[in-house]
């Protein structure tokens, strides 16, 4: 999508009217998918998870994780 707009804040009203949600709030959720596939079909450390979706805090990636899915990343591996 190619946004001929002149602010930062037009793209970001016509991207929520897209998609429904705000830009950050779509790549955090696109990020947390990942993190949860990655969660259920692999073995890797939560950490090294946490690093390859651009968190270099294990901690935010943690909360960001606990905002989407409403559970921790470490309880939500349990139940796969």
């Amino acid at each position: 999508i190619v946004f001929q707009t002149s602010s930062p804040i037009d793209r970001k009203m016509i991207f929520k009217q897209i998609y429904g949600e705000t830009p950050y709030n779509y790549l955090k959720k696109y990020k947390m998918n990942i993190a949860a596939k990655q969660l259920k079909e692999t073995d890797k450390n939560i950490s090294d998870i946490a690093l390859s979706l651009g968190y270099a805090n294990p901690s935010k990636f943690s909360a960001a994780f606990t905002a989407v899915y409403g559970i921790l990343p470490k309880e939500y591996r349990k139940r796969k």
